[in-house]
């Protein structure tokens, strides 16, 4: 009986077995990660990205003026998204919403796939590269479909290429990451994190370089791929433009405050990211390897982005992982030797229970068919309907979280007031939506201004401030849905929309 095991075990230790072992490992992380992603839609934007990557589809060209827009339809305006939206609406087209959520699981799954080579080129075991993703896939946290999701798979791209790099492979980078950064300037303004994630580095060893320290780091092949990636960036349809957009956009504070997403973070809403963060940081303090200064700098650099602002925490997740590989390969060979009976038995069977229970810690399978937009949405459907059957006159006022759904309701007309591209609105435009949703004085003249007859709003104590403003002003409701949430349709009384208001009016008071 011993000398079975002791043959099971030389088996297990076996070069050969031990990459099966945690080959297997990492397809369970990734399939874990994909089924923890599938959930149902929440991001009402996704209509307006739909119906404008439909018309592209459809004219064959890329618009210049804001799209869809009853107020500002004549803009400029910079659609730095408009590859993910040919691309959402395509999958759309042949799969439906299933279609999309299958996407939104997939994206941050490639991504992860990607970092994992980048891993195994910093020289992290296959054991450990599952367990790095399986980081990820927590630090993530809650994923929907947004472009957000294509700059995952760009940024893992570019932590390959600064992989490749740092071990020597310079040639094939100085051709992908351009490309790359090509098709990423097409398809999100996220573009510019794959830039900083080659400049930090090329700044820390220009700073040693300047200190008359040794070389570290490979600085032409760095620079050259940074420069060729930021020419690459300018192939784009609307030119120069689309490369600082994302710099203007993100230097203006009204239009960042405007959206939660642009919030600071607080750690203990998010313990995936809590964990990644604590995983990467104890690798950092107790691997034989000390950290190199472009490791941090680029680890701490990423940190910061994620705690500033909701949107950035999915960077952090890919980023902290390969700032700390080389730290994680020294520390992983130190506790696990290669050849040992700890790497090939014990280390396995820790990665297993480590992704299974962070699975299911997380969340696990979705308990009901994820292939839909969530219960939890307000939708106007039934108010939406009513409105596209009797048109009240006059302009449309629509909450700001409506707009791509009423985009999506009524291409190719013009409806929506204001929808979820605060940047083709502008400050001084978001600004006015602002007074108008807080009733503040002023306001009559705004919508005056626009020729608003009707406002479609959530009948919510948070509108109660407005809708009794409205009513006050002598407006009338024509339509109110049921639901957990009704939304009120109310129109302005005037001579041509009297018939719609003997019909249909009736008694409302404030939420």
């Amino acid at each position: 009986m011993l000398r079975e095991r002791d043959s099971w075990g030389r088996m297990l230790q076996s070069d050969g077995v031990g990459r099966s072992v945690g080959y297997a490992l990492i397809g369970m992380a990734l399939v874990l990660l994909f089924a923890g992603k599938l959930v149902q839609l929440v991001d009402l934007d996704i209509f307006y990205h739909l119906a404008v990557g439909e018309w592209i589809l459809d004219h064959r060209e890329i618009p210049h003026t804001g799209l869809f827009s009853a107020t500002r339809g004549d803009a400029p305006w910079v659609d730095n998204e408009w590859g993910f939206e040919v691309v959402a609406a395509s999958v759309h087209r042949r799969m439906g919403v299933r279609g999309l959520v299958l996407l939104s699981a997939f994206l941050p799954t490639l991504a992860a796939a990607v970092l994992g080579a980048a891993l195994r080129r910093r020289g992290v075991p296959l054991p450990g590269i599952a367990a790095a993703i399986g980081l990820v896939g927590w630090g993530l946290g809650y994923v929907n479909l947004r472009p957000q999701l294509v700059t995952y798979v760009f940024l893992a791209v570019f932590l390959a290429g600064l992989a490749d790099v740092m071990e020597g492979r310079t040639r094939a980078p100085l051709v992908y990451l351009p490309l790359s950064a090509a098709l990423w300037a097409n398809m999100h303004g996220g573009f510019i994190v794959g830039l900083t994630v080659l400049a930090i580095p090329v700044a820390v060893e220009l700073l040693r370089r300047a200190a008359r320290r040794p070389p570290a780091l490979p600085l032409a092949a760095l620079t050259s791929a940074l420069a060729l990636s930021s020419g690459a960036a300018f192939l784009n349809p609307y030119g120069w433009r689309q490369v600082v957009y994302p710099l203007e956009y993100a230097l203006r504070p009204a239009m960042t405050s405007f959206n939660g997403e642009w919030q600071p973070i607080t750690l203990a809403t998010l313990p995936g990211l809590t964990l990644l963060l604590a995983a990467v940081f104890t690798v950092f303090a107790l691997s034989p390897r000390r950290p190199s200064l472009h490791e941090l700098a680029l680890a701490l650099a990423f940190v910061g982005l994620g705690l500033k602002a909701w949107r950035h925490v999915g960077l952090v997740a890919y980023v902290g992982p390969v700032a700390s590989a080389s730290s994680a390969a020294a520390g992983l060979e130190s506790a696990f030797p290669r050849g040992s009976r700890r790497r090939s038995l014990v280390l396995p069977v820790l990665v297993t229970g480590v992704l299974l229970g962070g699975f299911v810690a997380t969340g696990g399978f979705p308990s009901e068919s994820p292939f839909h937009f969530s219960g939890d949405v307000l939708l106007p459907v039934d108010t939406a309907n009513f409105f596209a059957e009797h048109r009240p006159p006059g302009a449309l006022f629509n909450q700001y979280g409506w707009g791509g759904y009423l985009i999506y309701r009524f291409k190719p007309e013009s409806v929506v007031f204001v929808d979820g591209r605060n940047d083709l609105y502008g400050e001084d435009f978001m600004a006015d939506v602002v007074r108008i949703l807080s009733a503040e004085p002023g306001s009559e003249e705004i919508l005056e201004r626009y020729h608003v007859g009707s406002a479609m709003l959530a009948y919510h104590p948070s509108n109660s401030r407005l809708i009794r403003k409205f009513l006050d002003a002598g407006w009338v409701c024509v339509h109110r849905s049921t639901g957990k949430v009704p939304v009120v349709l109310l129109i302005r009384r005037t001579d041509e929309a009297l018939p719609l208001i003997e019909k249909f009016g009736m008694a409302l008071s404030a939420p």
